[in-house]
């Protein structure tokens, strides 16, 4: 009877922790509009005064799997025109990291250094990629 008592007890808490955890867990973002609205959640999360690390977990995503696909949130808030004027994202013939490199290359100085006073402002993820110019 005890033995039964705590098993139960067990399952429930096991039920109640995979509960929570699936609060967290995000899908994979197969396109564009998922990185920029995955981005957008972790920057609203970071907003709110936390680490991003913290806003990551929140999010359900991998600091690194933020920094590689940056490029492309970045280039859609800072240069919309630029943006707009890149050619569209193929997902038959490219990957996301590989777009993310193409929206790297299609900033120039100017919209290098806008970025950059907008991740002053916290209006940006203050993320720097560690990776330097690598096409996956």
């Amino acid at each position: 009877m005890v033995i039964a008592k705590y098993r139960m007890c067990l399952l429930l808490s096991c039920a109640a922790l995979s509960l929570s955890l699936t609060l967290y867990v995000s899908s994979a973002v197969k396109n564009v509009v998922g990185v920029i609205a995955r981005y957008m959640t972790a920057l609203k999360e970071f907003r709110r005064g936390v680490s991003m690390k913290v806003a990551f977990d929140r999010v359900g995503v991998d600091r690194n799997t933020i920094s590689r696909t940056a490029a492309i949130a970045e280039l859609s808030i800072a240069a919309p025109e630029v943006f707009r004027a890149l050619a569209p994202w193929d997902e038959k013939e490219e990957t996301l990291a590989h777009y993310a490199h193409r929206c790297k290359q299609a900033m120039d100085d100017t919209i290098k250094a806008k970025i950059k006073t907008m991740k002053a402002k916290g209006e940006l993820l203050p993320i720097v990629s560690k990776v330097t110019d690598t096409v996956c």
